[in-house]
């Protein structure tokens, strides 16, 4: 699912709240809510800052995901045309001029001329 350039109003009736589909609001919402219950259950247990960042980890992947990314829709968007890109198979038809081709008609011009 390819996604390019449309006007800026193109989409707006099919996004929730003029910017997320669903898929970008689930992510973000279980990211959200797993984080709450890790800070809720193990924070009383674990004084430390280097484990309230990795309970916020999450959330913080979550939201990264549906912020918004130029010609993207957003970074999920992106990734996912990343991720097709690298793992679709690519023809590439020769349609340019072979070097030594080229050389030899050039040498062919100076000597003729």
């Amino acid at each position: 699912m390819l996604q390019f350039n449309a006007p800026s109003n193109f989409k707006k009736g099919r996004l929730i709240a003029s910017r997320f589909r669903v898929i970008d609001l689930i992510i973000a919402i279980f990211g959200i809510t797993v984080s709450v219950i890790l800070i809720n259950t193990f924070m009383p247990l674990l004084h430390n800052m280097f484990w309230l960042i990795f309970m916020m980890m999450p959330a913080a992947i979550g939201i990264i995901l549906v912020c918004p990314a130029g010609q993207y829709h957003n970074i999920l968007v992106f990734l996912q045309v990343v991720l097709i890109f690298y793992t679709s198979q690519r023809r590439y038809i020769w349609e340019g001029v072979h070097k030594e081709s080229y050389e030899e008609d050039k040498n062919e011009e100076n000597v003729e001329g």
